[in-house]
């Protein structure tokens, strides 16, 4: 189950009515991307847990607004890439 649902990551982003088609598949990927980064960080945790949620909002909102490894932000967006090729290679690793 997620931890945040789409209208709460829409109004963290800004949209306060359902986003076109390919907005809202971007901001979808986006929110399942923020849930895996946050439980490879943290680990398991509550799906209700207000911690978790702003977590994973504020992943949300950094990956969705530094969409490229390039201007402001670039090298805050390496460093979270960085972090999510870390994750990944120690579960490919289990």
């Amino acid at each position: 189950m997620a931890t945040i649902t789409n209208q709460e990551a829409w109004e963290y982003l800004g949209f306060f009515e359902e986003p076109d088609p390919v907005t809202l598949r971007t901001i979808e990927r986006t929110i399942a991307t923020a849930e895996k980064y946050v439980r490879g960080a943290i680990g398991a945790y509550g799906i209700d847990d207000p911690r978790a949620k702003e977590l994973v909002l504020l992943a949300l909102g950094f990956l969705y607004d530094n969409r490229s490894l390039e201007g402001k932000g670039s090298g805050q967006m390496t460093r979270m890439a960085q972090s999510l090729m870390t994750q990944l290679r120690c579960e490919w690793r289990k």
